[in-house]
């Protein structure tokens, strides 16, 4: 390595030689072209090179997983990936796409919308946030963005057919009135009839993690049962009415002034009443219980565990005597078998030492996660690895329980693409962040930047992420906005364009003259007051619209009008 480093080095102090030189005898403009020429055909050579790489590696890697299948030997046997309850045939590549999942992103390789989505985030960036350093800032983003605008971008070998097969799937799933979406549990694509769809939706802990450390001491008798209660269809079955007035009375109990009491009451009781929503082009509203993506819906208790001293017999009295409380609510009863109960992502043993602790997965859990192939940030597609490993050290598993959550995770990096080694590095890390963590206390620690968001489309993202972390105290994140999710399940009703707030473009009809613009309000509301410049003669407070009045050209809302961010 270090032979290869030296060489490295010395190509490096030739070319500069050569370049200053050059530089000498050449003019200013000349140089400019000359050096723009050269760095173009660098970068062809560069291109091709990587190709030529990620072929090599690739083929290294079919060999080495040629042998994976000994990573199935697992205790755990994962649900299939694609569930589909419709009588719609889906050919190997398409069900290879599905297979994929809902988070799975679609790389775009249209270089020109590339370009302007990322124009758009980054002028609302410039707006939006007060930059010290904005025009370095700035020519540097053209200047890569430029460099990106002469690059080949060429679609990688193993992505080919994915646009094909999504467009099939398309056309199925609108022929067929048929309806994608994931499943409650388990991560599975599940594919069904829409019509089959309309008829079918301080003892508290927040995570398994507090759970184990609540109990993990406890020595139960070998009369004490262990079990669990779950409520049957939670959100639409709790009882408003009684709910506010025990919040009602919590208030009251307060400290709080009765003005700032009957304020958050009257607020929660307002969100709380504006359950309507739309499905199949009506209007519904929720008659009982709380709607699901209400941000108030998640603060109620649903899954209970308890330790029961009594017989089975005395246990199933007190289940019915908790579903006779009120209507409405249903729990439902698991009980311990083999001295062992699921509860959570937990399985919770009964030993002579006391409790033990296993990872637990439902039969409906898939292998799935975002697979390497995803047009997702690196970190992103780490994540659900990494939050696996923490729960893995957070739960206090015996050295053999340890080695098969090892292996399940390794079984599941190979089913989505990367090579199980990375498995031991991500251990190793979080092992390495534990003892960093405990040598510094978490005063210690820097405050949180201001985060903003733009589109992931591959290193040009990430370069442009780089500038800004340069530049600024704004951390960029980045999302993906083309996932196989937002192309394929459609299951509300979308909001027309026009009734979106962000950044638009409007178009003459009868020439090329643009405007682009910024609203935070409805897009049509922006547009009409446009448009009373062309009614009115003289109102001139838009330029596209009076360009429209003096020309007599035409203009129409649905055909004229794009959303470029929102």
């Amino acid at each position: 390595m270090r032979k290869w480093y030296k060489k490295k080095y010395i190509i490096h102090l030739k070319l500069n030689i050569i370049r200053d030189i050059l530089q000498g005898r050449m003019s200013e403009l000349s140089f400019s072209s000359f050096s723009n020429s050269m760095k173009m055909k660098a970068d062809v050579l560069l291109h091709v090179f990587r190709r030529t790489h990620q072929k090599k590696v690739q083929k290294l890697r079919d060999i080495a997983w040629a042998h994976k299948e000994s990573l199935q030997d697992t205790k755990v046997r994962f649900h299939p990936r694609v569930l589909n309850l419709s009588q719609t045939v889906f050919n190997e590549d398409e069900n290879r796409l599905l297979n994929m999942g809902l988070r799975f992103s679609m790389a775009i390789f249209n270089k020109s919308k590339i370009v302007e989505n990322l124009i758009i985030a980054i002028e609302t960036l410039f707006r939006t946030y007060r930059f010290q350093n904005l025009f370095p800032l700035r020519n540097n983003v053209i200047s890569v963005l430029s460099r990106f605008k002469r690059s080949n971008f060429l679609r990688p070998n193993n992505l080919r057919g994915f646009n094909a097969s999504l467009r099939s799937i398309k056309e199925k799933i609108s022929a067929n009135n048929l309806l994608v979406s994931k499943a409650d549990k388990g991560n599975c694509v599940v594919i069904m009839n829409k019509e089959d769809y309309i008829q079918k939706s301080v003892y508290s802990i927040k995570n398994s993690s507090e759970l184990i450390n609540k109990i993990i001491d406890v020595r139960l008798d070998d009369n004490t049962l262990m079990a669990s209660f779950d409520v049957k269809n939670l959100f639409t079955t709790v009882p408003l009415p009684q709910t506010l007035q025990v919040f009602k009375n919590l208030l009251i109990q307060s400290e709080l002034s009765d003005e700032i009491c009957n304020a958050v009451y009257g607020l929660t009781k307002l969100c709380l009443d504006q359950n309507f929503f739309v499905f199949d082009g009506k209007i519904y509203s929720q008659e009982d219980g709380l709607s699901i993506g209400n941000g108030l819906s998640p603060l109620y208790v649903d899954d209970i565990i308890i330790a029961f001293d009594g017989s089975r017999e005395e246990l199933l009295e007190l289940l019915n005597w908790i579903n006779s409380l009120h209507n409405n609510i249903e729990f439902t009863l698991e009980v311990e078998e083999d001295k062992s109960l699921n509860f959570l992502d937990l399985t919770i043993h009964r030993t002579n030492q006391g409790l033990a602790f296993d990872i637990f997965r439902k039969l409906t859990q898939t292998d799935h996660s975002i697979d390497n192939l995803s047009c997702h940030q690196l970190g992103h597609k780490l994540s659900a690895f990494r939050a696996y490993i923490n729960r893995m050290f957070k739960s206090p598993l015996d050295s053999d329980r340890f080695s098969d959550e090892v292996a399940v995770l390794k079984h599941i990096s190979a089913q989505n693409g990367y090579e199980p080694a990375i498995i031991d590095e991500l251990i190793t890390k979080h092992q390495n962040k534990m003892e960093i963590d405990q040598l510094h206390s978490s005063e210690n620690r820097s405050t949180t930047l201001d985060k903003k968001y733009i589109s992931i489309y591959g290193n040009i993202s990430l370069k442009i992420g780089n500038l800004f972390r340069q530049y600024s105290d704004l951390q960029i994140s980045f999302r993906s906005t083309n996932t196989l999710g937002q192309l394929l399940s459609h299951n509300k009703d979308p909001v027309h364009f026009l009734n979106k707030s962000g950044v638009y473009r409007l178009k003459c009809g009868d020439c090329n003259t643009l405007y682009v613009g910024r609203s935070g309000r409805s897009i049509i509301s922006r547009i009409n007051e446009h448009l009373t410049s062309f009614r009115v003669d003289n109102n001139n407070k838009s330029a596209f619209g009076v360009h429209l009045r003096v020309q007599s050209h035409n203009f129409n809302k649905e055909e004229d009008v794009k959303l470029l961010h929102n």
